[in-house]
């Protein structure tokens, strides 16, 4: 595409679209869309001056996470356990994982990741939490990934 001169590029492939058109081009325009922190992705280097040739919308998937699981801290903050269902084919997934870690262990609880990426897998990840003890208090966050 840089070498038909085109007017700009848009990356709507999700998180990481950007960062191949930004490796090839530091002239053209670049809007892109990502669910994940665009400094941390390294597709612009702040927030406040993005500068560059790059340009474009987070929705700042992390940080929904973050809120999330502080409102079910708050609504069950008996749980001892929450079990977190993430696609592992999202780009943002571990970031996710990490914060969403960090986050419950600070609240004192355990958390367990279920990785679904398929249909089979979803029927999975839910009889696995299924054979939890209902006593441990056990929750379930759904993940925008």
């Amino acid at each position: 595409m840089v070498g038909r001169h085109v007017a700009i590029t848009v990356a709507t492939g999700g998180s990481g679209s950007g960062l191949p058109a930004k490796a090839a081009t530091s002239t053209t325009p670049i809007a892109f869309g990502t669910g994940g922190d665009p400094v941390e992705q390294g597709l612009v280097p702040s927030l406040g001056r993005p500068s560059g040739n790059a340009t474009g919308v987070s929705f700042f998937a992390n940080e929904l996470m973050t809120e999330r699981l502080e409102l079910l801290h708050e609504l069950l903050p008996t749980a001892t356990e929450i079990a977190l269902t993430v696609n592992p084919n999202s780009e943002a997934a571990e970031s996710e994982v990490r914060k969403a870690q960090q986050q419950v262990r600070s609240y004192g609880q355990r958390i367990r990741v279920l990785r679904i990426s398929t249909e089979q897998e979803v029927d999975a990840a839910f009889a696995t939490f299924a054979q939890l003890p209902a006593s441990r208090g056990a929750s379930i966050v759904r993940s925008s990934c």
